[in-house]
């Protein structure tokens, strides 16, 4: 196996256990509250504050792009990770565990934007591809994190083991990573660096321009703004389906089976991309995905049987669940040297989406009934389409001027 598939599966496995680790709070928000004997309403903050972890690191990404080589940058994530494990287990106060919470918020948000600068920067022409695999391994890690501590309660154990149980892991990753950076430094540069960074014009640290210089670009500008459409439509999916579905379809045995679906689907979508979609121009592609996933949500309005409904949202994660990993990639392709910048912009206004949207979304439903969340949602998928036909829109008003000018 040569040095990049080794850092590919290494970047796999880690983000895998970081979800992983990142979601198990939502099996134990009702164990929080019996520990700390805190109301469930208060336990239920802990969601809250790995999002704002999540948030403030991304305004540090790029800075410490700057410093630091990607390898460095991703064992400092894990360490991260790491810590906030033991230190989640150890917790003996509320606010001690909510401190924790935010140290693994922001080693998400480290590990998922540099990673996915630097599978960009090795991957070349099959980013995409290669992105879409990352985030679909992701979906896979947050399908499967509520699984171990509802196992461990089902036992009658404590659920700080489930923490324990990630943090050695982890640890033992970080083990394998601090050997994986010594033989990169041994290897010779036609063996192992020299194959990386020619590929991945971007692995320099030093090369990263900010953020917000980067979206002086009005192409970066519009991929930003797909994916401020897509993560709140995400987001907003996630919060309020269930509620459609027990409150629009009277289902409530079968709600909380929807985002289980609609997050399978997302991730199966993102799997099969690289094998079936590759070959399509990424644009085209997407403008396609998201006009059927609107004309599915459109045809939900007319769906009363709740088994349909939940084939139904499967289909729109199936379709949907690739916009975010190839925004991310058309970021990365126009800007190879500040890939970190890039990724960081694109995540910033996705994150930004998902804290508007759902309250929009509850607004419009509270006033307007539940029909609303299908109609806002298949709007917001029609202007992403918009979004990437104006990208090429404006590509070609740029190559026209450069025509003009060589003449």
């Amino acid at each position: 196996m040569n040095n990049k598939k080794i850092l590919l599966s290494a970047m796999y496995v880690t983000i895998f256990l970081a979800s992983f680790g990142f979601i198990m709070y939502s099996a134990l928000v009702s164990a929080f509250s019996e520990t700390y004997s805190i109301p469930l309403a208060k336990a239920g903050i802990v969601g809250s504050v790995l999002c704002v972890g999540q948030l403030v690191m991304i305004f540090f990404n790029d800075m410490l792009a700057r410093r630091m080589p990607r390898v460095t940058l991703i064992t400092v994530g894990v360490l991260a990770h790491l810590v906030s494990m033991f230190w989640i287990a150890a917790s003996v106060s509320f606010t001690s565990l909510l401190a924790a919470f935010f140290v693994n918020g922001a080693a998400i948000s480290l590990l998922n934007v540099v990673m996915s600068a630097y599978i960009s920067d090795l991957s070349g022409d099959k980013r995409n591809s290669y992105l879409n695999i990352f985030h679909g391994v992701y979906g896979l890690g947050s399908l499967a994190g509520p699984i171990l501590p509802t196992f461990i309660l089902a036992c009658g154990l404590n659920w700080k083991l489930s923490y324990f149980v990630i943090g050695g892991i982890s640890f033992l990753l970080l083990a394998g990573l601090l050997l994986l950076g010594r033989k990169q430094k041994k290897t010779e540069p036609s063996q192992g660096e020299a194959e990386v960074k020619a590929e991945g014009a971007g692995s320099e640290p030093g090369q990263e321009e900010p953020f917000f210089r980067l979206l002086k670009n009005p192409h970066l500008l519009m991929t930003c703004f797909a994916a401020l459409l897509f993560m709140g439509f995400d987001m907003t999916i996630s919060t309020y389906m269930s509620s459609y579905l027990e409150l629009a379809l009277d289902a409530s045995a079968m709600a909380g089976l929807t985002i289980t679906f609609y997050w399978t689907g997302s991730a199966a979508g993102r799997l099969i991309y690289p094998v079936l979609f590759a070959k399509y121009d990424t644009k085209k592609y997407l403008v396609c995905v998201n006009l059927v996933t609107a004309l599915l949500l459109a045809l939900g309005l007319a769906v009363t049987k709740p088994v349909m409904m939940i084939v139904l949202i499967f289909l729109v994660g199936l379709l949907s669940g690739v916009n975010f990993p190839l925004e991310i990639g058309l970021a990365c392709e126009q800007f190879p040297k500040s890939s970190v910048g890039a990724t960081n912009a694109v995540s910033i206004f996705g994150s930004l989406g998902g804290i508007i949207f759902p309250m929009l979304a509850g607004g419009l439903m509270e006033a307007f009934g539940y029909a609303s969340l299908l109609l806002l949602g298949g709007v917001m998928m029609l202007a992403i389409a918009g979004c990437l036909t104006g990208m090429a829109a404006v590509k070609k008003e740029r190559s026209m001027r450069q025509k003009s000018r060589r003449q």
